[in-house]
């Protein structure tokens, strides 16, 4: 969940006075607005009208096909229009002696999420499943959230007033919070109290002018207090929790089919030979174990016995029906920080920070939905009258009686993983009571801008298994965990349990699958105002470098060894990293190189210029570089390791008008970088009145 590297380019700023660091320098832009008065009561009403298209321009690489995560990658073939949007803006201000009333609203729409059909067909196997319904639809959620929406952001009032002849400032309502120094990477400060919406960033192809627009307002209470002269007090209630919106299931830049929204099933590939063993035979097999061996065991008081259709498909399993999600309580999210400016070095400022909240990300949480297991034995001593099957079994059993068997186990215990799937949950969870340290400054010297930031979390919830291989771990141990025959369990070993992210799992376990640990974020940023030179009125150069570090913990797991062929006897377990970035699984061939690393570095690199009165025009060319040149980040973090991204464009103004033109290629990182087929142009207008 990378911020896009389309953000990355700005312009300079003239008032900002009232904020400190370098994010504001990027955010407070002079506003085109209608203003009006009436005797003390004072207003104004800037409203932002923008229209965009982006195409995709690579192919899909055929290795970026993950059946969990690959729905927005097979939506879209090269050439092809991914966003068709347009959106209203407008905030209203009112201002009556030391009080004030802020009200912003945002209306989108765009054509081809909502009504357009997408290139599920021509891009995916006939068989091979989708979240929608059709399957070259998008799903409900989807639409929604992506297609068409209309929602109030701010909505707050703020006064200020003097107690004990001290500068109080307080805001109250739906409103964005600034603290700390962190710029493009996620992890600090501000990103522990403001959720994101980077689903509709990318889908307007905002830029960095626009950032404001990135942040969710939050229900909140909000004060500052003067202490002296160089020294604030700042502090924070939320009394309702929110998630960042991911980009919905089927959107060109989602990344999980799972854990977005409009994700509805997880579905298993693994052992596909295996699948299309049983293909034919199931359900008709399990039917025909209990109508021949009926009386002397029955296997149909247990299980669910007749999985609607759908849930086996060719070399494709349904493993969990996704449950609503399961959000964080809405109290409990609250912060302190203290602002120092030390006049004798340099008006330098010094920020600290305490934060405590909900995790705005998800995790992976699932349970057996009930399931209370399965008798193998039947299901092996009945495959010699499995319809369409008999024959040749009893033929096999007498030349080849031990083979035969272990055959029969096997085909027993698929059978039962595919029925146990149909009752298996999963949700989205959001880990609550993280507590967030935090330390700042921000400086000018040597005519540059400087600002820095460190954050220490010393509970931070990190995923610890890749999707496929908990599902794989999941399905290779099912038979040995449900099964309730005490004759087959001393055949294959199994006594009920399942071990799953080194913990040991029954039928009545609920399965969390994260870790808490320790983890330090860094953040340091540098900007550069230069006059005229290299043909340019002006420009703007910009450097942040930013860094994850995970302590606390070995960063390891114990998992099932999915890499021995499946067998009628219990495998062995093995040692694993927790995952990266990439959700690269060591089942698909992934490495301990893949998952996460002790330590991971990133820098971002934009430089724009400014060329004045054009024709008429503004024309602003700018370029950003992107690179992750050191280590894995976790689930939910910045970096995969050797991923790069630019971006190169050109904006030009006239008045009250913008337009944007770019281009974003994403390359590096191999099969751990999902953006590396996502290559894309777009153009935007906007018009601000």
């Amino acid at each position: 969940m990378k911020l896009p590297v389309i953000l990355l380019h700005s312009s300079p700023a003239k008032a900002c006075s009232t904020l400190s660091g370098l994010l504001p320098l990027l955010l407070c832009t002079d506003a085109l607005a209608f203003s009006f008065s009436a005797g003390d009561l004072t207003g104004s009403l800037d409203t932002t009208l923008s229209y965009g298209q982006m195409y995709r321009m690579e192919k899909q690489d055929k290795n970026n096909d993950d059946i969990n995560t690959n729905d927005g990658n097979r939506n879209f073939s090269k050439g092809k229009l991914v966003t068709n949007a347009g959106s209203i803006v407008s905030t209203l201000k009112l201002s009556y002696g030391d009080y004030g009333l802020t009200l912003k609203g945002r209306g989108y729409y765009d054509h081809q999420i909502a009504k357009n059909r997408n290139d599920y067909f021509k891009n995916s196997r006939t068989e091979e499943p989708s979240q929608a319904d059709p399957y070259n639809s998008f799903p409900k959620k989807t639409r929604e959230l992506s297609g068409r929406k209309a929602e109030l952001l701010d909505a707050y009032v703020n006064a200020s007033w003097d107690i004990f002849s001290l500068p109080f400032q307080v805001t109250a309502g739906k409103h964005v919070l600034n603290w700390g120094e962190s710029m493009f990477y996620r992890g600090g400060v501000n990103s522990a109290i403001n959720p994101m919406d980077l689903s509709t960033y990318r889908m307007m192809n905002y830029n960095l002018n626009d950032l404001k627009e990135l942040y969710i307002p939050m229900e909140a209470v909000s004060f500052n207090l003067g202490l002296t002269e160089n020294l604030s007090m700042e502090a924070f209630y939320q009394w309702k929790w929110k998630e960042t919106v991911l980009p919905p299931v089927g959107t060109f830049f989602s990344e999980t089919d799972v854990l977005a929204d409009g994700g509805n099933t997880a579905w298993a590939d693994q052992a596909p030979e295996l699948f299309l063993l049983v293909r034919d035979i199931y359900p008709q097999a399990i039917q025909d174990s209990c109508s021949i061996l009926f009386g002397l065991y029955d296997p149909c008081d247990n299980g669910l016995l007749g999985l609607s259709p759908g849930v086996i498909m060719d070399g494709i399993v349904q493993v969990a029906k996704m449950a609503p999600k399961r959000n964080a309580r809405n109290d409990g999210q609250f912060g302190l920080s203290f602002k120092y400016t030390a006049q004798a070095l340099n008006n330098t400022e010094f920020g600290l920070y305490f934060v405590n909240y909900h995790s705005k990300e998800p995790i992976l949480v699932g349970d057996m939905g009930g399931y209370q297991g399965y008798s193998m034995l039947p299901l092996v001593l009945g495959q010699p009258f499995w319809n369409g099957r008999g024959l040749g079994n009893i033929l096999d059993f007498i030349t080849n009686p031990a083979g035969t068997i272990e055959r029969w186990g096997i085909d027993a215990g698929l059978l039962m993983a595919i029925d146990a799937a149909g009752t298996v949950r999963g949700w989205r969870q959001y880990p609550e009571d993280i507590r967030m340290y935090g330390f700042s400054f921000a400086t000018e010297w040597a005519g540059v801008s400087w600002a820095g930031e460190v954050t220490y979390r010393p509970n931070m919830p990190i995923g610890i298994m890749t999707t496929n291989d908990l599902i794989a771990d999941l399905v290779y141990q099912t038979p040995f965990a449900i099964d309730t025959n005490p004759i087959t369990r001393l055949i294959h070993g199994g006594d009920g349990t399942a071990t799953v992210m080194g913990q040991i799992m029954t039928l009545e376990d609920t399965l969390y699958n994260y870790e808490r640990v320790e983890m330090f974020n860094t953040s340091l940023s540098a900007i550069k105002f230069f006059g005229a030179g290299l043909t340019f009125d002006s420009s703007l150069l910009l450097f942040n470098i930013a860094s994850e570090h995970y302590r606390g913990s070995s960063l390891k797991y114990t998992g099932y060894d999915t890499s021995q062929p499946v067998s009628l006897q219990k495998a062995g377990l093995v040692e694993r990293r927790l995952t990266g970035r990439g959700n690269r699984s060591y089942y698909e061939g992934g490495t301990d190189k893949d998952q996460i690393s002790k330590d991971a570095y990133g820098f971002t690199l934009s430089f724009e210029g400014t060329w004045n009165n054009v024709f008429g025009l503004t024309l602003k060319p700018f370029i950003v570089y992107q690179d992750a040149f050191k280590g894995n980040s976790h689930m939910t973090g910045n970096f995969v390791e050797g991923a790069k991204a630019y971006s190169i464009g050109m904006r030009a103004e006239l008045d009250n008008l913008e337009a944007e033109m770019q281009y974003t290629e994403f390359w590096g990182g191999g099969m751990n970088n999902q953006m590396r087929d996502r290559d894309n142009t777009s153009f935007n207008v906007k018009y601000s009145f």
